[in-house]
């Protein structure tokens, strides 16, 4: 993947879908969210991209955004880099999800999981390692 590619994609592709998941209806947000009473499979990947409410949204993209700069502008593996990027934007939401059905599960409460947080944390934590 050139690094072109990788700008666009960090930078555009992936904030733009995350905005458009934000002005979804409702009832399709909903579907996506994991409850811990309601565990759909896709709901492990997917409740890591929706946001109810705006400020949540907007500091998510930011800490994003200023994670991806700072690694665009000092990471030189390719393959690294598309690691990186399937550990935060896979891997990484599945496990903070299947530990919060854990924890959360547990305790019977309704609590959903959502937000981009756990990948933003884990951007933030290769960005250390990149310098």
């Amino acid at each position: 993947m050139s690094k072109r590619k990788e700008i666009i994609l960090t930078l555009v592709v992936l904030p733009t879908l995350i905005l458009t998941i934000f002005y979804l209806p409702s009832e399709v947000k909903n579907a996506l969210i994991l409850y811990p009473n309601d565990q759909r499979f896709w709901s492990f990947l997917t409740s890591n991209y929706v946001h109810l409410e705006l400020s949540h949204l907007a500091s998510n993209l930011v800490g994003y955004l200023i994670s991806q700069l700072f690694i665009l502008s000092l990471e030189d593996g390719r393959k690294r880099f598309l690691l990186m990027l399937f550990v935060g934007l896979v891997a990484a939401p599945i496990a903070a999800s299947l530990w919060f059905i854990q924890i959360v599960g547990s305790t019977q409460l309704s609590l959903p999981a959502l937000g981009f947080s756990t990948s933003v944390y884990c951007f933030v934590g290769y960005s250390c390692f990149v310098i």
